[in-house]
């Protein structure tokens, strides 16, 4: 009998606690606003100077990364100045007792700057990334709310973060 009592009372508490998650719908749209309050991103090193900006999110279904193209401006020694678009993705790490959101890990796929020598490519490159991975330690891309009850109680554990039709998932729950 007591086994009986034990084994409901643990499937009890196993259905309650999957009724305790909460999931966050983030649009591409509302994602863009974020990251464009964190722009322009400048960086100065050896002579160079990239500066990122005007970014444009794409979410990326198949691999669950946020990516955004963006505007490329480089300064290099000689007096060069060039323009062009650089691809930058990377996943969403959740900082639990903050309830904030940052990019993690964020690498450039592709950079294209009109007028740049082939060999200077991946300095501006790496300058780039470094760039993305300082800003990205500091900016959080989104937050949970205070002054939101569900945010409040969903801000203990992440259970996901899927891209599903041009939509961020992000699912929290107490367990």
């Amino acid at each position: 009998m007591t086994r009986i009592f034990v084994f409901l009372l643990m499937f009890s508490f196993s259905q309650m606690s999957s009724g305790f998650t909460y999931t966050i719908e983030l649009t591409e749209r509302s994602l863009q606003e974020k990251i464009e309050a964190m722009m322009p991103l400048e960086k100065k090193q050896y002579f160079f100077t990239v500066r990122l900006s005007e970014p444009k999110v794409e979410l990326i279904n198949v691999s669950n990364e946020v990516g955004f193209f963006m505007h490329v401006d480089v300064i290099a020694p000689g007096g060069f100045k060039g323009g062009g678009r650089g691809k930058i993705a990377g996943t969403l790490r959740y900082q639990q007792d903050s309830g904030e959101f940052y990019l993690d890990s964020p690498r450039l796929v592709d950079l294209e700057i009109d007028l740049l020598p082939k060999q200077l490519t991946p300095k501006i490159a790496k300058l780039a990334e470094l760039v993305l991975s300082k800003a990205s330690e500091k900016l959080p891309v989104y937050r949970l709310r205070d002054d939101d009850a569900k945010h409040q109680l969903a801000k203990s554990t992440l259970k996901s973060i899927k891209v599903r039709d041009h939509k961020l998932l992000i699912t929290l729950g107490m367990f």
